[in-house]
Formats: C-alpha cells, sequence, structure tokens
C-alpha cells in the first residue's frame, strides 16, 4: 500500500525576463519576454504585460492579420513579427517546440491582438497547431501596451501539455523600438495559474545613450486675423 497524504498546495512563483537585446535609446531592437516554472509549481494558464512607455513596435512595417485568417491560425508571412519556443512536459527534459508570432487587427474589444501559433509535434505524434490569441491595448496618454493572453491550453486529446517555460522574441527588422527616455522603467506582468493563483512579476528596464540623440524641436505659431505660419 502506497498513501499520500496532507499535500500541501502547489506554489507559483514563476520566474520572468523582459527587455531589448540592444538598449540604446531609439534604436531597432529585438524584444525578449520569457517566463518559465519547476514542476513544482502549478500550470500556466496566461499572462498579462504592460509594457513602459516609449517601448512599441512600428506597425505601419507590417501588414496585419485579418481576423478570417487569425482564426483560421492562417496569418501570412507578412504579419510575421517574431518566433516563440515552448517548453512542454515534466522532468529535465520537456519537449521544445518552436513557433511563429502574428500580429493581428482588433481582437476582443483592442485594437490589436497577437496569434501565437505552434505546431504540437513530437516525433511521431502530431496534434496539431495550438494557436494562442492575445489581444493588445493601447494606453491613449502614454502609447504603453497592455497584451493580455487567452488562457493556454492545458491538454491536447487528453495529452497533458505541462507548459514549463514560454520564450519569445519579436525580432522582425525594424519593428521594435526603444523609448527614448533613460530613466529607470520595468516590464511588469501578472502570470496566471490554471489552479487559479496569480503572481506579479517585473522586469528591469532602461534605455541608454539619450545624450546622443539629436534635438532639432521645431515651432510653429498660426495667427487667427491673417492665417500665416511663423517658424
Amino acid at each position: 500500500p502506497f498513501e499520500v497524504t496532507a499535500c500541501p498546495p502547489p506554489l507559483f512563483s514563476p520566474t520572468f525576463i523582459a527587455g531589448t537585446t540592444n538598449n540604446r535609446a531609439g534604436a531597432f531592437s529585438p524584444e525578449i519576454v520569457s517566463f518559465a516554472r519547476t514542476d513544482q509549481s502549478q500550470d500556466f494558464e496566461g499572462i498579462t504585460l504592460h509594457t513602459p512607455p516609449g517601448l512599441l513596435g512600428m506597425l505601419s512595417h507590417v501588414a496585419l492579420c485579418q481576423e478570417p485568417q487569425a482564426q483560421a491560425g492562417a496569418c501570412a508571412a507578412q504579419s510575421q513579427i517574431g518566433t516563440t519556443t515552448v517548453a512542454a512536459g515534466p522532468g529535465s527534459s520537456p519537449i521544445y517546440l518552436a513557433g511563429k508570432v502574428f500580429v493581428t487587427g482588433p481582437y476582443e474589444g483592442a485594437p490589436f491582438g497577437l496569434s501565437i501559433l505552434v505546431p504540437a509535434v513530437a516525433g511521431p505524434f502530431n496534434l496539431g497547431n495550438v494557436d494562442i490569441r492575445a489581444a493588445i491595448a493601447v494606453d491613449p496618454r502614454t502609447a504603453a501596451l497592455t497584451i493580455h493572453s487567452d488562457p493556454l491550453p492545458q491538454s491536447l486529446d487528453g495529452i497533458p501539455l505541462q507548459i514549463k517555460r514560454v520564450d519569445l522574441s519579436l525580432d522582425r527588422e525594424a519593428f521594435m523600438f526603444n523609448p527614448t527616455n533613460c530613466r529607470p522603467m520595468v516590464v511588469n506582468a501578472t502570470l496566471r495559474s490554471a489552479q487559479g493563483m496569480t503572481a506579479a512579476v517585473a522586469s528591469p528596464f532602461q534605455a541608454a545613450s539619450c545624450g546622443a540623440l539629436p534635438f532639432k524641436p521645431r515651432l510653429l505659431a498660426l495667427t487667427e486675423a491673417d492665417r500665416k505660419s511663423v517658424v
């Protein structure tokens, strides 16, 4: 006989790292987001990410994936802004699955969204594509982004996924760019567990070399009398 009694509830204390690979102020740079847990931790259910003001993407450089294609998991390469790697399974040797990140049009009331497509293929087993959606809200005052993911799948065809780590790299050329403010900031996030717990996490972020930025302001004055402008 074997009996386990009085098990304490699993903890939920995931790790979190976010930032750009080149922090030069105003420069284009890939952005990375990574969160992970141990086997002793509760399973991931989702994430809400808050970027600091000024850390943005050039949407004018990308063709947004429209909702019919996003729903079908069929976004075109013109909408891809990055890649992802997902580690799933228990123990010290989880399975690593590679996927793609696409930017979409309006989703869940937000002006933009993400479609994160991961083929669930492990050796001879093909469970199809896992499409994780997220809404991107934009603060009208600061332009800071809030990215809220849909619930992560917990199983496929009855097979528990047990997601242990998610790495996102938004590395499309000339897409993500740094703020022109060099004060210390943070990338904040709230990670949710499948058992109902949350964990508030943060990663320090600070742009550098603001003194090297150009300074060429312009002033435009317009009179009401004759509508002439002075520069």
